[in-house]
C-alpha cells in the first residue's frame, strides 16, 4: 500500500494537474433564491445526448426549481471530458471536496435531488457518492437504451462498473429493467417510464420545408438524401478494427450514392471525435454530392435531419430506429460480425457494398412505409412497457415519478456484497476495493469469484483505489489507513467473513 499520508491529495507537489482548465468556482452569491419550489440539480456532460434529455426533463416539469450543479466547464469537447474524467480517477479526493463543497452549498440552497442521464464514467459517479454522503437523493434517466449488445451496454470497461449507483432509476422498459436487475441493482427502484427519446421522434413534425432543407446543403432538386450517422464505435472490443469497418461502410455508400447521383449527409458523432481515417475525409470532402454535419456545429437537429431523408445508414446509431418511427427506410450496415438488435426490426441490414446497393435500390422505390405492427410491439416492449407503448407520453411519467422521488423520503440505497447481505433492496456493485490481507490470503481472482463480483482493486494507488464502489476489508483486519482512505472516498466499508461463503 502506498502511504496515504504523502498522498493525502493523491499526488505530490510535483504531481500532474489534472483539474486545470475546466476546474469551475462558483461564487455563494450565484445559488439559487428559494422560491418555494423544490430544487433539483443536474449535471451537463454531452450538449446533444445528456444536455439534450435534461432540457426536455425541465420544459415537462415547470413547477420544479432545476439548478446546473456548474462542477465543469469545456465539457463539450471530448478533450475536457477526459481531462474531467482523468481528475476524478488519478486525484479522486481532491475531485470529491471539490464537488463536496459545491453540493453543500447547494444543498443549503434548498438542494434535494440531482439528475443523471448516466453515471458509469468515474466524474459523474463520484458525484453520485458525494451526493450520498450528504444525503442528496440521486436519479437516473438514461439518455440511451441498448442499441448495441447487451454486454456492453452501459460499462466501464477498466473499472468493470455496468450498473448504476443512483437511488433511483426512470428506465425505458423491460430491457434496461432487466439488465440493470441482472446487474445487482435492486428490482424496486427501477420504475419504467417509456423513452423520452423516441417519443419525440413520434410526435415530431419538421420545421423546414423540403426545397428549405435542400438549399442549406445545395442538394439538387431531384436528388435522393441519404444520411449516414457516424458513432465513435468506443463500445466494441477492438475499437480501431470497428473505426475501420464503419469507414469501409461510408467508402460503400458513398461510391452507390455518386454512381445513383444521390446526396449523402454524413453526421458525425456527438462525441466530437475524429473518427474516421484521413483518405476517407479527403474523399468526402472532395465529393460534390456530399454534406458532413460536424458535431458541434451542427446545422440541425438529428430529428429534422431524419424527417428529409431518403434513407438513413449506420453501422448501429439509434438513428436507425429513429427513421423507422418517422416511417424513413433505415439500412444497418452490418460490417462488424457481432449479434444485432435490429435483426429483431424491420430495419434492413446489409453486409457487403453489393447488398447495400441492392437493399437501397428497393427502399428507395417503395418509399416511405410505416414500422411493421410486429416490429412496433417488440419495441414497444423493450423500449418502453408493453402497457402504454412509445405513446409519447414518457415525459408525463417522468414528471410524476420524480414529485413522487421527492414528496416521499425514501432512505439512500444500500451497497453490499451478495454473500454478506443477501436482501433485495441492496445494490451489488461488480467492483470493489479489498484490503491487502484479503488479496494476500485469496489473490484477487479468487476473492472476485468468493464476493461475487467481476473485478477486485488494490490499495496500490489513489487510481486504483477509487475504482471499487465499496470497500472490503476481513473480519479481523486492522488497517486504519485502509479504514480512512475509504471514508475520504465516500466509500462504504464492509466486513467479509469467508467462513459464511463456503
Amino acid at each position: 500500500m502506498w502511504n496515504t499520508d504523502q498522498f493525502a491529495s493523491d499526488g505530490g507537489p510535483d504531481a500532474q494537474d489534472w483539474f486545470a482548465g475546466w476546474q469551475v468556482t462558483v461564487n455563494p452569491i450565484d445559488n439559487p433564491r428559494p422560491t418555494g419550489a423544490p430544487l433539483v440539480g443536474y449535471v451537463r456532460w454531452i450538449p446533444e445526448h445528456s444536455d439534450v434529455l435534461i432540457s426536455r426533463v425541465i420544459a415537462a416539469c415547470p413547477h420544479l426549481d432545476f439548478v446546473d450543479l456548474q462542477l465543469f466547464s469545456g465539457q463539450s469537447d471530448p478533450t475536457s471530458r477526459r481531462a474531467i474524467t482523468q481528475a476524478a480517477e488519478r486525484e479522486p479526493v481532491r475531485f470529491r471536496r471539490l464537488v463536496l463543497a459545491r453540493l453543500t452549498s447547494l444543498k443549503q440552497a434548498g438542494l434535494k435531488l440531482v439528475i443523471f442521464t448516466l453515471d458509469w464514467t468515474a466524474p459523474l459517479r463520484e458525484i453520485v457518492f458525494a451526493c450520498r454522503s450528504l444525503g442528496i437523493a440521486t436519479v437516473l434517466i438514461p439518455h440511451e437504451s441498448v442499441f448495441s449488445t447487451q454486454d456492453t451496454y452501459y460499462t466501464q470497461k477498466r473499472r468493470k462498473t455496468n450498473a448504476p449507483l443512483v437511488d433511483h432509476v426512470l428506465c425505458w422498459g423491460e430491457l434496461q429493467k432487466k439488465i440493470f436487475a441482472e446487474r445487482g441493482y435492486p428490482s424496486q427502484r427501477l420504475t419504467k417510464v417509456g423513452s423520452p427519446k423516441l417519443d419525440f421522434d413520434v410526435r415530431y413534425r419538421p420545421i423546414l420545408t423540403t426545397e428549405q432543407f435542400k438549399s442549406l446543403f445545395g442538394i439538387p432538386e431531384a436528388a435522393k438524401i441519404l444520411v449516414f450517422a457516424m458513432q465513435p464505435m468506443d463500445n466494441y472490443a477492438d475499437k480501431v478494427e470497428a473505426r475501420q469497418r464503419q469507414a469501409a461502410a461510408v467508402s460503400d455508400v458513398l461510391r452507390y450514392s455518386t454512381e445513383r447521383g444521390h446526396h449523402l449527409i454524413v453526421r458525425t458523432p456527438p462525441a466530437r471525435e475524429q473518427i474516421l481515417p484521413d483518405f476517407v475525409w479527403n474523399r468526402l470532402s472532395k465529393a460534390r454530392n456530399v454534406s458532413v454535419d460536424i458535431a458541434g456545429q451542427y446545422i440541425l437537429t438529428p430529428e429534422e435531419t431524419i424527417a428529409h431523408a431518403d434513407i438513413v445508414c449506420s453501422v448501429n446509431s439509434t438513428m436507425l430506429f429513429e427513421a423507422r418511427l418517422m416511417e424513413v427506410p433505415s439500412i444497418a450496415m452490418k460490417y462488424i460480425d457481432l449479434p444485432s438488435i435490429w435483426e429483431n426490426t424491420d430495419i434492413a441490414i446489409a453486409r457487403s457494398g453489393l447488398e447495400f446497393s441492392m437493399k437501397a435500390d428497393r427502399l428507395l422505390e417503395s418509399g416511405r412505409q410505416p414500422m411493421s405492427k410486429t416490429c412496433l410491439s417488440w419495441a414497444s416492449r423493450e423500449f418502453s412497457d408493453a402497457e402504454f407503448g412509445i405513446d409519447g407520453k414518457s415525459l408525463e411519467r417522468i414528471k410524476g415519478a420524480l414529485d413522487s422521488i421527492l414528496s416521499v423520503h425514501q432512505a439512500p440505497m444500500r451497497l453490499g456484497i451478495r454473500v454478506n447481505d443477501p436482501s433485495t433492496d441492496i445494490f451489488y456493485p461488480s467492483s470493489v476495493t479489498a484490503s491487502d490481507d484479503l488479496v494476500a490470503t485469496y489473490g484477487k481472482d479468487k476473492l472476485a469469484s468468493l464476493l461475487g463480483v467481476s473485478a477486485v482493486f488494490e490499495m496500490s494507488s489513489p487510481y486504483e483505489a477509487a475504482s471499487g464502489d465499496v470497500f472490503v476489508a476481513s473480519t479481523t483486519s486492522l488497517d486504519p489507513a485502509f479504514d480512512r482512505y475509504g471514508v475520504e472516498l465516500g466509500r462504504p466499508l464492509l466486513r467479509f467473513d469467508p467462513d459464511r461463503s463456503r
